[in-house]
């Protein structure tokens, strides 16, 4: 799934709006990671399905008209600048969206040609009225071999707890294998600090 966000605690300090149409002008014209449908799905269908959200996230007949029109040619983001539109004049990092001709939330247009319209169709989602429960996949237990590490489903990602003691577990900075299907670490390699030691904190058990 593409995202991420700090819910806007470091408005000054990171720029994560920007990152929907700075990933589809990436893949339709920079580093082309993967075609425009399935740029697409990652920010659309992807976390509908992982957040348990019904009826949302696909163009479906019954479903929500959550809907946005851009142009593959110039959708993007202008540079990340510095502006000082707060309350107190207080800083924040702002970034355009650029190649956005419609935004539709609900089936009304909320943004025409990069102006607001003034309508406000979006309403709060609540777990269990909006979404539904979505199946967590089983764990794999046991270290996986090479083959395994290297095949099919399995992607990379930094950090997770070594398998030990059910409480008062200690953290491990580790390079680690992540497979994708079951979200659980399959294997991993420990990286030291900068005198050659581990790098070890205390941290409660999580899982990525």
């Amino acid at each position: 799934m593409i995202g991420g966000s700090d819910a806007g605690a470091h408005l000054d300090r990171m720029a994560g709006a920007p990152y929907t149409t700075a990933w589809l002008a990436d893949c339709l014209r920079g580093r082309q990671l993967t075609s425009m449908e399935n740029a697409v799905r990652h920010l659309t269908d992807v976390p509908a399905r992982l957040f348990g959200f019904t009826e949302r996230g696909r163009i479906a007949e019954g479903w929500h008209a959550d809907i946005v029109v851009f142009d593959p040619e110039t959708v993007g983001a202008t540079d990340v600048e510095l502006v000082f539109d707060l309350p107190g004049d207080s800083k924040r990092l702002w970034s355009e969206a650029t190649g956005i001709s419609r935004v539709l939330v609900n089936g009304a247009v909320s943004v025409a040609d990069g102006t607001a319209t003034g309508a406000i169709a979006g309403k709060v989602m609540r777990a269990g009225v909006d979404t539904e429960t979505v199946t967590r996949p089983k764990q794999h237990h046991g270290a996986l071999g090479p083959a395994a590490r290297s095949g099919p489903g399995v992607d990379h990602v930094v950090g997770r707890h070594d398998r030990g003691e059910q409480r008062d577990r200690v953290f491990h900075h580790r390079l680690a294998v992540f497979d994708r299907h079951t979200h659980h670490c399959v294997s991993s390699a420990r990286r030291p600090d900068s005198r050659g030691r581990p790098l070890r904190a205390r941290a409660r058990e999580s899982r990525y």
